[in-house]
């Protein structure tokens, strides 16, 4: 499989990560929270993001799935950490967390995403192909159970097209969408 590098906006592909979610979210009854630094919504980025929008909308998915109803919310958190690679040259390692109520994705679903076999589930296979695309744009997913909370985590990264944030201006933008 090849990937399609474009350039593109980060903002505009969480957005839309988000407006997937929604209408799964006001069934469940499960709030959708966004954490990340106003940069990130400014960060052009060179990349595949219609293949970065299609594994992060199906892990938050997943995670919507399995979060009961009125629980508790699930908080898509970004962070970014950029390197310079050369003269004017920059990648931006993201750190994509998903975070969602204990007990979270189920262990047999989980096993699912990392090893393929014949009797695989729906949701199994479909977090397995996320799990090869995000390696394929050299990231990696891990899933992190923990007592209260578990979290999807993806790490990838994406050459720095241009920068349109303010140097040193780090809001966090944090929201709820109900």
């Amino acid at each position: 499989m090849e990937l399609n590098t474009v350039e593109f906006n980060l903002g505009e592909a969480l957005d839309a990560i988000m407006m997937q979610g929604m209408s799964l979210s006001r069934e469940r009854q499960v709030p959708l929270v966004r954490d990340w630094p106003a940069e990130v919504s400014s960060m052009f980025l060179y990349g595949d993001n219609l293949r970065l929008q299609q594994v992060l909308s199906d892990f938050l998915l997943n995670a919507l799935q399995f979060t009961p109803p009125t629980v508790g919310s699930i908080l898509l958190q970004v962070i970014p950490r950029k390197e310079f690679i050369g003269t004017g040259v920059q990648i931006v390692h993201l750190e994509f967390r998903i975070v969602h109520p204990a007990p979270g994705i189920p262990e047999a679903l989980v096993q699912e995403m990392f090893h393929h076999s014949q009797g695989t589930s729906r949701e199994g296979l479909g977090l397995y192909i996320s799990q090869k695309l995000v390696k394929i744009m050299t990231g990696t997913v891990q899933y992190l159970r923990e007592a209260e909370r578990s979290s999807f985590i993806i790490l990838v990264e994406f050459p720095l097209v241009h920068d349109t944030s303010r140097r040193g201006f780090h809001l966090q933008e944090k929201s709820v969408l109900t």
